[in-house]
């Protein structure tokens, strides 16, 4: 096995190689939905950290290899349209200014439809709570030591621990305006509001990503639809507003269960997307799987490889590596 697809990965990466074999992982109907965060040349410290950023010449040329090898539809075309070839959907994540302003630019210039999942808390002022608590986890030590304490869990995931009244038990006795401000120049510029209302001219549409940005599997199920409800009712007011959702963080069992979809479904979701790499079997799907897209996809092999990239995470996931 590990020999086939060692072989297998030379195929792919192999820019010589008749590009019509990509079609032959993806059969007619399947849809491969590529998520991104910001576009930027200038992304924030968070963005670097945790590889978020992907620069506006990358991007253009990402979109260029999707167009090539598979449909790219809206969102709209994945509910009212059946289709006979492998689709792609386009999506970003959070909100971020830069998504707006040189993602929708080249997403206009292409022709391209986009879907932006919003948290807006931060668009309306709030901080934005992935910044929160992976600031303080990281560069606040007497907070991190603290929490790794309470938790027991890895580094590197403790902040998809974190409770809402940790951080205020925190604020409470060290928030000043200046932690505030590190905190925000930390995560960078969010979208305005007069961004989303011309969001449509940009072939974007709008999504659910909660009201802040929320491990929907770490809050009670009042809290998430309390969160899910307030941002759809602000987004409803959007003409390119479409009642899909996206998972903040997205990860299984960490960042969703069954008994999160079950709630967000129950609320009017009609999709739910992941930020987990698997096979989307059919655009039908009401769940669908995304793979995060990143600045070093920045040549044509190295992006037909990404796209395999679920399909050898759902092998190894069946215990057959």
């Amino acid at each position: 096995m590990k020999m086939r697809l060692s072989n297998l990965a030379k195929k792919v990466l192999d820019p010589t190689i008749l590009p019509m074999f990509i079609f032959e992982l993806f059969p007619k109907g399947d849809i491969t939905i590529f998520n991104y965060h910001e576009i930027t040349a200038q992304p924030s410290d968070f963005s670097k950290q945790f590889n978020l950023a992907v620069h506006p010449d990358t991007f253009r040329k990402q979109l260029s290899w999707i167009r090539k090898y598979f449909k790219i539809v809206s969102p709209k075309q994945l509910i009212d349209e059946v289709h006979s070839s492998p689709l792609a959907l386009i999506t970003f994540d959070d909100g971020f200014a830069s998504t707006f302003k040189e993602g929708g630019r080249i997403l206009k210039e292409m022709d391209i439809p986009g879907t932006v999942f919003v948290n807006m808390g931060p668009i309306k002022g709030e901080l934005f709570w992935s910044g929160i608590i992976t600031y303080l986890c990281t560069f606040v030590q007497d907070f991190q030591d603290a929490m790794l304490a309470k938790y027991k869990v890895d580094i590197n995931i403790l902040y998809l621990f974190i409770q809402e009244n940790d951080v205020e038990d925190y604020f409470d006795k060290n928030y000043t305006d200046e932690l505030s401000k590190q905190i925000r120049d930390y995560y960078g510029e969010f979208a305005t509001e007069k961004d989303l209302e011309v969001s449509s001219e940009s072939n974007i549409f709008l999504g659910n990503h909660l009201f802040n940005h929320y491990n929907a599997a770490n809050i009670s199920a009042e809290k998430l639809a309390i969160e899910y409800s307030s941002n759809e009712s602000l987004l409803s007011n959007y003409s390119n507003y479409v009642n899909f959702f996206s998972y903040p963080f997205g990860q299984p069992q960490t960042c969703y269960t069954e008994a999160t979809d079950k709630l967000i479904f129950g609320l009017g979701a009609t999709k739910i997307f992941t930020a987990f790499p698997l096979p989307n079997k059919s655009a039908s799907q009401k769940k669908l799987h995304r793979i995060s897209m990143f600045d070093s996809v920045n040549n044509e092999g190295a992006f037909r490889f990404s796209c395999i990239a679920p399909l050898v995470n759902s092998i190894i996931r069946r215990g057959k590596l």
